[in-house]
Protein backbone atom coordinates (compact mmCIF):
# COMPACT_ATOMS: atom_id res chain seq x y z
CA UNK A 1 0.00 0.00 0.00
CA UNK A 2 1.68 3.31 -1.10
CA UNK A 3 1.96 6.00 1.27
CA UNK A 4 -1.33 8.68 1.79
CA UNK A 5 -3.72 5.50 0.47
CA UNK A 6 -6.89 5.22 2.56
CA UNK A 7 -6.52 1.93 5.09
CA UNK A 8 -9.53 0.55 5.66
CA UNK A 9 -10.92 -1.99 8.12
CA UNK A 10 -10.08 -6.09 7.63
CA UNK A 11 -7.93 -4.99 4.26
CA UNK A 12 -4.38 -6.22 4.80
CA UNK A 13 -1.99 -3.84 4.69
CA UNK A 14 1.04 -6.20 4.65
CA UNK A 15 1.40 -10.00 4.17
CA UNK A 16 4.32 -11.96 6.28
CA UNK A 17 5.23 -15.79 5.06
CA UNK A 18 7.78 -17.64 6.06
CA UNK A 19 8.79 -20.17 8.79
CA UNK A 20 6.22 -19.80 11.83
CA UNK A 21 8.79 -18.57 14.72
CA UNK A 22 10.38 -15.77 12.41
CA UNK A 23 7.00 -14.67 11.16
CA UNK A 24 5.50 -14.39 14.83
CA UNK A 25 8.87 -12.33 16.21
CA UNK A 26 8.48 -10.16 12.70
CA UNK A 27 4.76 -9.70 13.31
CA UNK A 28 5.18 -8.17 16.65
CA UNK A 29 7.65 -5.85 15.41
CA UNK A 30 5.63 -4.67 12.03
CA UNK A 31 2.05 -4.93 14.05
CA UNK A 32 3.62 -2.79 16.47
CA UNK A 33 5.15 -0.11 13.58
CA UNK A 34 2.07 0.16 11.53
CA UNK A 35 -0.04 0.11 14.09
CA UNK A 36 1.23 3.41 15.61
CA UNK A 37 2.03 5.28 12.85
CA UNK A 38 -1.71 4.66 11.33
CA UNK A 39 -3.08 5.80 14.46
CA UNK A 40 -0.83 8.92 14.21
CA UNK A 41 -2.14 9.03 10.73
CA UNK A 42 -5.85 9.10 10.94
CA UNK A 43 -5.94 11.10 14.13
CA UNK A 44 -3.63 14.13 11.86
CA UNK A 45 -6.37 13.53 9.09
CA UNK A 46 -9.20 14.06 11.14
CA UNK A 47 -7.57 16.89 12.66
CA UNK A 48 -7.03 18.15 9.42
CA UNK A 49 -10.48 17.62 8.39
CA UNK A 50 -11.78 19.39 11.65
CA UNK A 51 -9.35 22.35 11.05
CA UNK A 52 -10.10 22.79 7.53
CA UNK A 53 -7.61 23.50 5.43
CA UNK A 54 -6.80 27.23 6.10
CA UNK A 55 -5.51 26.83 9.66
CA UNK A 56 -2.16 26.25 10.85
CA UNK A 57 -2.09 22.55 12.42
CA UNK A 58 0.56 22.13 15.64
CA UNK A 59 1.58 19.22 16.84
CA UNK A 60 2.96 18.04 20.45
CA UNK A 61 3.23 13.75 19.74
CA UNK A 62 6.13 13.89 21.63
CA UNK A 63 3.79 13.83 24.64
CA UNK A 64 2.29 11.12 23.93
CA UNK A 65 4.69 8.49 22.88
CA UNK A 66 4.81 5.46 23.64
CA UNK A 67 6.81 4.29 26.30
CA UNK A 68 8.82 6.31 29.18
CA UNK A 69 11.85 5.67 26.44
CA UNK A 70 10.02 6.63 23.20
CA UNK A 71 10.16 11.11 23.30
Amino acid sequence: MQEGTPAFPRVPLLRVEGPLAVAQLMETTLLNLINFSTLIATNAARMRYVAGDEKMLMEFGLRRAQGPMAA
